[in-house]
């Protein structure tokens, strides 16, 4: 009797868990947003950086943490595992949007409001951990429309170095956007009749200036700051308002 020997061959196919580094897409009323991560994965006990997306409709806008005559800033609320924290938002520049007889100060197209996150060293390799978060945000054109929505994103815990997610070139740009202090060693600065004088020593070769201030109620945001060049520096002449209110 003749027999046929049949070799079957088994392929095993091993298959590593995979994870999105960003959360689902909402789509809100002139809003594309979701929640991005800068890494692929957490490590114990170091940080990393995450960001509310806000993808934006064109001729409409969101705003700075200090929105100028008018809005509201965009926010996030974190519900975050025990033992994580958080910073506060870190902005990009913004632009000014001057609106009738208003001064604004907000973000046209896509913007990235990032956090720095903080591993408790108590996780454990292998793990995987889920962030939520709630943006709020008010966008306007002609008309103003509070949105919001509510994000999860899930990362799983590794021993090892964390490598760049897909997001590294927006996360970069972020980076280069970013306003950039100058120190107390770097700008000396006084008020004389109702102006806030600004002087950079040494910055003459600098080819562009914009001033944005951080906190409300003090600068007039409709007048654009003087900037004139002496022999001691960069000198910007910035209009105070004439009833300043306290800061929160």
């Amino acid at each position: 009797m003749n027999y046929k020997i049949l070799s079957i061959f088994a392929m095993v196919v091993t298959t590593q868990a995979t994870f999105a580094t960003e959360s689902k897409e909402v789509r809100t009323d002139h809003i594309t947003s979701q929640i991005i991560s800068a890494v692929e994965s957490i490590q114990p006990g170091q940080p990393f950086q995450v960001a509310l997306r806000l993808k934006i409709d064109d001729h409409w806008h969101t705003y700075y943490k200090n929105p100028g005559d008018s809005g509201l800033a965009t926010s996030i609320s974190w519900n975050l595992p025990e033992g994580f924290t958080t910073s506060k938002i870190q902005w990009q520049t913004p632009k000014r949007l001057p609106y009738g007889p208003l001064t604004n100060f907000g973000y046209e197209g896509t913007v990235l409001h990032v956090a720095t996150l903080v591993a408790p060293t108590t996780l454990k390799p292998g793990s995987t951990i889920t962030l939520k978060a709630r943006g709020d945000w008010l966008v306007c054109e002609e008309i103003c429309i509070p949105g919001s929505a509510d994000h999860e994103l899930s990362l799983p815990v590794s021993a090892e170095l964390a490598n760049p997610s897909q997001w590294l070139e927006e996360f970069d740009a972020f980076k280069k956007s970013q306003p950039k202090p100058l120190g107390k060693n770097h700008v000396i600065a006084g008020i004389s009749q109702g102006t806030l004088q600004l002087l950079i020593p040494e910055a003459n070769s600098v080819e562009t200036v914009h001033f944005f201030p951080d906190q409300e109620g003090f600068i007039d945001n409709t007048v654009e700051p003087m900037i004139t060049s002496s022999p001691e520096g960069l000198l910007l002449s910035v209009p105070l308002v004439t009833n300043p209110t306290e800061p929160e």
